[in-house]
């Protein structure tokens, strides 16, 4: 398959799915050809007479059932007449891949992918998503962020290690991250082979410096960078998985994949959507560190009291969060309690007098107000 073969079959894609755009304005056309991957011209060019910009009605007439194979038209005015209203052009239909392009067919194209459009996007080398979304919907065990913060720590250690003559250092080097033996049971439980050994060294008290390395690359390519690919490459599939239908994702890698980030705004942009109106706001906020969680609290500003997950926030210890007291009256006792007791006098007796209009009543909670809060539960009840 040739360059011009491969365009065409991914620009009659990109018609057909994305559509086909209609460029007039000569600038904007020079850039889109100059930036572009690549171009082929798929016909010859045609008249259009006394065509308007705003007529939408032109748009019918270029269909895929004319002109399958472009995915732009470049319109050229023709002057005819002076002081005509109505210009004319001429078209010329193009298959065109640029950025967007290359965007579009990665998001389109990432599982079950025909063989002529794989070929087609290895023929211009276009990076794709469909080794890295087979790799991601992989089931693995998620490293705890425990582990993942001790492993960072190991990588930034190894080469602030004095070595001597022999490029050998001490194995208490390791204790401040646990010791050697702690070390490598977590690394036989991730599934790297590499161990720090003294294998080759003076004596059992060292460890040579190769060996250590070798531990380090595993790690690197096996934990840190689990998915071979660029960083802007990463990035932008990080972002794609996480706006598929929930069938098309896996959650452990989403979770895999948040726990490891250090893209803060990408990781609040996430949780956020999830708070709102996804479904695992609670499996994605478990994995992350103590400082990434209250950025996310934080970030969530206005919507913390739109959503029931305001009660799991506040159990996690942020207490700041403004609760629904009836919800939580009415459908956990034991949290209820915990957050009434911390309530000033006169803030007491105005939840009481809300619950009491209830059309439920908690039995465990009116027994524990009965118990402890007697005469303002009296004193509701008189009220109510």
């Amino acid at each position: 398959m040739d360059e011009e073969r491969a365009t065409i079959i991914l620009a009659k894609e990109l018609g057909d799915k994305v559509g086909r755009l209609i460029v007039g304005e000569a600038l904007y056309k020079e850039k889109l050809i100059k930036s572009a991957l690549t171009t082929y011209q798929t016909d010859d060019p045609f008249f259009i007479p006394g065509y308007r910009g705003k007529d939408k009605k032109i748009l019918a007439k270029f269909n895929k059932s004319l002109f399958p194979e472009a995915n732009y038209f470049f319109l050229e005015p023709i002057p005819l007449h002076m002081n005509n209203e109505r210009l004319h052009f001429m078209v010329t239909p193009y298959a065109l891949i640029g950025d967007k392009e290359k965007s579009n067919l990665r998001r389109l194209f990432y599982k079950d992918v025909p063989e002529g459009i794989v070929k087609s996007m290895n023929v211009l080398c276009i990076e794709n998503f469909i080794s890295l979304y087979k790799d991601y919907t992989l089931p693995r065990p998620l490293l705890p962020p425990s582990d993942l913060e001790v492993i960072n720590r190991f990588i930034d250690l190894v080469p602030k290690l004095n070595y001597d003559g022999d490029d050998e250092t001490c194995k208490t080097s390791f204790n401040r991250l646990g010791g050697v033996r702690s070390l490598n049971s977590m690394f036989k439980e991730i599934g790297i082979s590499a161990r720090i050994s003294s294998k080759g060294a003076y004596d059992n008290s060292y460890v040579k410096k190769a060996n250590i390395s070798k531990v380090v690359s595993q790690l690197r390519s096996k934990v840190i960078k689990e998915y071979k690919a660029s960083d802007n490459l990463l990035n932008e599939f990080f972002s794609f998985v996480f706006s598929l239908p929930y069938e098309d994702q896996n959650i452990e890698s989403n979770r895999r994949i948040l726990s490891r980030s250090e893209d803060l705004e990408f990781i609040t942009g996430v949780l956020t959507k999830e708070y709102v109106q996804g479904k695992y706001f609670k499996e994605y906020f478990e994995v992350l560190n103590k400082d990434v969680q209250k950025e996310v609290v934080n970030s969530l500003g206005l919507s913390l009291h739109k959503s029931s997950y305001s009660t799991y926030l506040w159990a996690k210890g942020f207490k700041n969060i403004k609760l629904d007291y009836l919800k939580l009256y009415e459908e956990d006792a034991e949290l209820f309690i915990e957050f009434f007791r911390n309530k000033s006098l006169q803030k007491k007796k105005t939840i009481l007098n809300e619950i009491m209009e209830s059309d439920i009543a908690n039995e465990e909670v009116i027994g524990w107000l009965d118990k402890h809060e007697p005469e303002l539960l009296k004193e509701a009840s008189f009220n109510g």
